[in-house]
């Protein structure tokens, strides 16, 4: 999901895709179709909801 949400972001950056498509991505059941980041050095270092740290590296 990290890589997906990534790869998503990247595209916008790049003009591939409008901004909207972040919010059409994170909502679609699946499954992805487009760029997903290479896994390589990517890490989730922290979640954070409404405040509310729920993990910490």
């Amino acid at each position: 999901m990290v890589r997906n949400i990534t790869g998503t972001l990247i595209d916008v950056a790049r003009g591939h895709l409008p901004e909207s498509a972040i919010d059409e991505r994170l909502a679609s059941p699946g499954p992805y179709r487009g760029y997903t980041a290479p896994g390589h050095g990517l890490t989730l270092m922290e979640v954070e909801f409404g405040g509310i740290k729920n993990y910490e590296l």
